[in-house]
C-alpha cells in the first residue's frame, strides 16, 4: 500500500494477475496477467520426476508473497514475485519492466528485500533459490542481471534479515543459521541452532532473534564474526509467528500462548511448574506407559500387562472380537504413537500432527467454540461413525477439538452458531491431546440436524453383519459416502444379517466410493434410485461398504 493505491496479487492454480486498487474507493485502477509460461514437465525431468498423474493441477502457478516498493534512479518499482517469476511493474500504469525466472521455484513466500542496491529473491518448490537482482534492467533479465544465487542451505518459509552488507538466514528445517556477504553471496560464517524455524528471525538492538516451532528462541548478536550464543531460552510453546518489539517489550506468539518478556519482571516458581507440568499418556485408561528419552516403548511386554490388568480388552481378545494387533495399536493410540525417542509408531499419514494416527469418521455434535483465524472448533460429540472400535468409547460424550479447517470451509465454520449440531469428516486423531484433525480427503463440514440413529443411518442390530444388494433412494452423497433410504434388500449366501428385512424403510450409510466407483459417485444426486452391493465387514461399525455393484434404477 502506497499514498494512493493498495496492489494486490492473485496467483492461484486457476488465474494470476496483479491488480492497483484505489485504497479509498476499492476502484481497479490497472490489473495485468501475469504470463508466466514454463515447461514445468520439462522442470520435473531436469530434477529427477515424472509428472504425477492425477496431481494437483497448476500447483506450480500459485504464490504467496507480498510485493515490495522501491525506487531506483528516481523511478518507483513495485516488486511483485509471481510463482516461477519476480516481476518488477511501475506501481502507476502496471507496465511490466522487468522479470527475472525462476522455474521450480514456486509457492514464494518471503517477501523481496532491497539493499546494497540489490533484490533479494527467495523461493520455495522444487528449487530453494535466492537470488540477488540488480533492478536496472528492462525486459527478460534472467541471464544478464542476477548478481548471484545460490540454492545451498536457503530457507522456503522465514525471510532473512539484512544489517548493512551482512545477510542473516535460518533454514526452516533443522534450524541452520548462516551469514553471507550481502554484495556477493559468499558465506561469513554457519552454526546449527536445531529445530524447525518458519518464524522469521527479527533484529533489535543489533541481536537478532530466532524463534522455533519446538518453543526454543535463540539470540545471536548480529555480527560478521562467528557467533556465540546470547542466550537461548525454551518456552511451552510451537513460534510459527515471528516475535514483535514494542518499546522494551518483546512479545511472542506460540500456536497455544500469548507471551510478553520484559525486562524486571520475575514469574513465580508456581507459575512456572503449572505451565510446564506435563500429564503422563494413559494405557487403555489405566495403565501409565510414558515414554522416556532414550527408550523404546515394548509394546508386546504392554500389551501382555494390559490383558492381565483390564478384564474387559482380555474378553475381547479371548472371543475373538480384537487381535493382538488391534489392540496394540489402539495402546499406541492412547499414547500418542510415540516411541521413547519421539518417532510415531501408529500409522500416521504424511504431513499429520506428530502423535496424530489416521482416523477417517464422521462426527456428529454440538458446536461450542470456534477460531476463525486458526480454523479450528470445538464440539461435543453426540456419535461417531467409524470403523475403529475404539471410537465411541473413545470420543462420544466428550469435548474435544478439531483443527486444520481451511478453504471453502471457512465459511461454513463462519456461518455455524453456538448450539447447533455439526457433521464434520475427520482424517486423523490425538488421544493424548483429544484432539481431531480435518478430512484432508474427505471434506465435510456442515449444519445438520440434532442426532437420532434412524436419521445418520446406524444399521439395526439385527441387520448387522449383512452380505448383499440393496436398492433404495439416495438420501445424500457426500464425502464419498452415500446415505440410502432402503427399498428392497436381497441376501447373499453368506450373509451374517439375522434379519435382512429388517433394514426395509429405514436408512443406512455406504461408504467405500473412493477405492471404486468414484466416477459414478460424482453424478450421484439425491433422489436418484440405485442398486448397490454391500458387505458389513465390521459388525459392530455403523457403515456398510461398497463391493461390486452400483447402478441406477429407472423410476
Amino acid at each position: 500500500v502506497d499514498e494512493r493505491d493498495l496492489y494486490v496479487a492473485f496467483d492461484g492454480t486457476d488465474q494470476q494477475f496483479f491488480v492497483a486498487l484505489n485504497k479509498t474507493t476499492g476502484e481497479t485502477r490497472w490489473k495485468i496477467d501475469r504470463n508466466v509460461q514454463t515447461d514445468w514437465e520439462a522442470t520435473l525431468r531436469a530434477r529427477g520426476f515424472s509428472a504425477k498423474k492425477g496431481g494437483k493441477p497448476n500447483d506450480n502457478k500459485k504464490s504467496f508473497a507480498t510485493a515490495t516498493l522501491i525506487e531506483v534512479d528516481g523511478q518507483r518499482q513495485l516488486i511483485a514475485p509471481a510463482a516461477e517469476a519476480t516481476i518488477s511493474y511501475n506501481p502507476d500504469t502496471g507496465e511490466e519492466l522487468w522479470r527475472v525466472l525462476h522455474p521450480g521455484g514456486f509457492n514464494v513466500a518471503a517477501r523481496p528485500i532491497y539493499a546494497n542496491g540489490l533484490v533479494y529473491v527467495f523461493t520455495s518448490g522444487l528449487t530453494r533459490n535466492l537470488l540477488a537482482i540488480r533492478p536496472d534492467g528492462r525486459g527478460d533479465v534472467t541471464d544478464t542481471h542476477v548478481a548471484w544465487s545460490t540454492t545451498r542451505s536457503t530457507p522456503a518459509i522465514p525471510s532473512p534479515v539484512i544489517v548493512d552488507d551482512l545477510l542473516f538466514l535460518v533454514t526452516d528445517n533443522g534450524g541452520i543459521a548462516r551469514c553471507l556477504d550481502a554484495r556477493t553471496g559468499e558465506e561469513i560464517w554457519k552454526t546449527r541452532l536445531g529445530g524447525n524455524h518458519w518464524a522469521s528471525p527479527i533484529l533489535n538492538d543489533g541481536k537478532l532473534y530466532f524463534s522455533s516451532k519446538e518453543g526454543q528462541v535463540t539470540v545471536l548478536p548480529a555480527s560478521r564474526e562467528r557467533p556465540e550464543v546470547l542466550a537461548q531460552n525454551e518456552l511451552n510453546g510451537s513460534f510459527i509467528a515471528s516475535p514483535a518489539v514494542a518499546d522494551s517489550l518483546l512479545v511472542l506468539r506460540s500456536t497455544t500462548h500469548l507471551y510478553c518478556v520484559a525486562n524486571g519482571y520475575q514469574r513465580s516458581e508456581e507459575q512456572v511448574a503449572r505451565e510446564m507440568k506435563q500429564q503422563s499418556p494413559t494405557v487403555a485408561g489405566n495403565s501409565k506407559q510414558a515414554a522416556t528419552p532414550g527408550k523404546t516403548i515394548d509394546w508386546d511386554a504392554v500389551y501382555e500387562k494390559v490383558l492381565k490388568s483390564d478384564p474387559a480388552v482380555r474378553k475381547k481378545v479371548e472371543d475373538g472380537q480384537a487381535t493382538k494387533a488391534q489392540v496394540i495399536e489402539f495402546l499406541k493410540l492412547k499414547t500418542g504413537g510415540k516411541s521413547g525417542k519421539g518417532k510415531s509408531k501408529g500409522r500416521a499419514k504424511p504431513g499429520a500432527r506428530e502423535g496424530s494416527v489416521n482416523f477417517y469418521a464422521i462426527v456428529i455434535g454440538r458446536f461450542r467454540s470456534k477460531d476463525i483465524e486458526l480454523g479450528e472448533l470445538e464440539l461435543d460429540v453426540d456419535y461417531v461413525l467409524s470403523d475403529a472400535s475404539w471410537a465411541k468409547k473413545e470420543l462420544v460424550g466428550r469435548r474435544v477439538k478439531l483443527v486444520g479447517v481451511a478453504g471453502p470451509f471457512l465459511d461454513n465454520l463462519l456461518r455455524i452458531k453456538r448450539g447447533e449440531t455439526i457433521k464434520v469428516r475427520t482424517g486423523d486423531y490425538n488421544a493424548t491431546t483429544k484432539v481431531l484433525g480435518f478430512g484432508y480427503k474427505f471434506q465435510v463440514l456442515e449444519r445438520t440436524s440434532p442426532f437420532s440413529p434412524e436419521d445418520f443411518g446406524i444399521p439395526p442390530q439385527d441387520f448387522r453383519g449383512f452380505r448383499g444388494e440393496l436398492t433404495g433412494r439416495v438420501v445424500e452423497a457426500l464425502g464419498y459416502e452415500v446415505l440410502l433410504e432402503v427399498e428392497t434388500s436381497e441376501s447373499a449366501g453368506d450373509s451374517k444379517a439375522k434379519d435382512a428385512e429388517s433394514i426395509r424403510g429405514k436408512r443406512i450409510r455406504i461408504a467405500g466410493f473412493y477405492n471404486q466407483h468414484s466416477d459414478a459417485f460424482k453424478e450421484l444426486d439425491e433422489g436418484d434410485v440405485i442398486r448397490v452391493g454391500v458387505t458389513h465387514r465390521n459388525a459392530e461399525s455403523d457403515a456398510m461398504n461398497l463391493t461390486d455393484v452400483l447402478e441406477k434404477v429407472e423410476q
